[in-house]
């Protein structure tokens, strides 16, 4: 049986969707008044974690159980928000980005948010295993590391070429390497060591997503021209996965995810459905309708029978 993932409302919808992988969408949850913009699954699969252009940050229980948790920024405009969210691995934070500004809060809310700033819009955030970090990306082409708790930067990457748009950054799930994309150029990098950064490959056109496998053995790429899976740091011969009836946009690959013990791949397209492959990347894919245009998040949950 396939694992579930969760796969975020596009962007002119406030409603969040529950479903059962191969069978239609099953529960619906109104937890925001305006669009939904970011989304995450929490490690174990039992909170989701969502943010919304109305300004909130919504925690909640998958199973519908308890009173969700309701968290407000007064950071920035929420109608003119660029946002994403992450959660640490035990539930015990969230981090939110709305525009420029990072801020971390207690999932219980219980105190207010540790604020970081950067010099453009955030690309992309998460947290380092054990929860002391966060890794981000700017649209001022950084690539910066923070400590958690003490709001130290400890480290900072420029994306090659001063890139400004799409910058993305992966830790591997052991955190040994970093894994950049700036516009369409992939690179590679120790942590720890941003100065031995080196390019392995490129797309042709921006790079949308990109996700490390568990066993850290290989990462995968989404981007205009299709979904390219790299077994090691070297980039040579990536494997191409082709973009659905051979075309560019809208079968641009928007995101990508692997499951759990790495045998499924998910790859979203923008205006198509969702694809499910084997995690090597060889075989045949299954189709999964999506629920229309603009997929915000593509995760897939720790146990089996239902996606979000």
């Amino acid at each position: 049986m396939y694992e579930p993932f969760f796969d975020a409302v596009q962007q002119s919808d406030s409603t969040i969707r529950k479903q059962t992988l191969g069978i239609p969408v099953d529960n619906y949850l109104k937890a925001h008044t305006k669009c939904v913009c970011a989304a995450v699954l929490r490690t174990d699969g039992s909170w989701f974690v969502t943010a919304s252009n109305d300004g909130s940050t919504t925690i909640g229980r998958v199973d519908g159980t308890g009173a969700p948790v309701t968290l407000t920024s007064s950071t920035s405009d929420p109608a003119r928000s660029s946002c994403r969210s992450a959660c640490t691995q035990d539930g015990a934070h969230v981090a939110v980005s709305r525009n420029d500004v990072l801020e971390v809060w207690l999932a219980d809310g219980s105190r207010p948010p540790v604020v970081y700033g950067h010099g453009g819009t955030v690309g992309s955030l998460s947290f380092s295993r054990d929860g002391s970090r966060l890794l981000t990306t700017s649209y001022d082409g950084k690539v910066r590391i923070f400590s958690v708790n003490g709001g130290t930067q400890v480290e900072h990457l420029a994306l090659e070429g001063g890139c400004q748009k799409m910058p993305l950054a992966a830790w591997s799930p052991d955190e040994s390497t970093l894994v950049t994309a700036g516009c369409s150029v992939v690179r590679v990098a120790p942590s720890g060591n941003s100065r031995a950064a080196r390019r392995v490959g490129k797309h042709d056109g921006f790079v949308n997503d990109l996700a490390f496998s568990p066993n850290g053995s290989v990462f995968v790429t989404a981007g205009a021209d299709g979904t390219r899976i790299w077994s090691d740091a070297s980039g040579t011969s990536p494997l191409r996965l082709p973009i659905p009836n051979g075309t560019r946009d809208p079968g641009a690959a928007v995101k990508a995810a692997f499951s759990s013990d790495g045998s499924l791949l998910a790859i979203g397209y923008e205006e198509r459905d969702v694809e499910i492959w084997p995690g090597s990347g060889r075989g045949v894919p299954v189709a999964l309708p999506s629920f229309g245009r603009g997929i915000r998040t593509l995760q897939f949950s720790a146990e089996g029978g239902t996606s979000w």
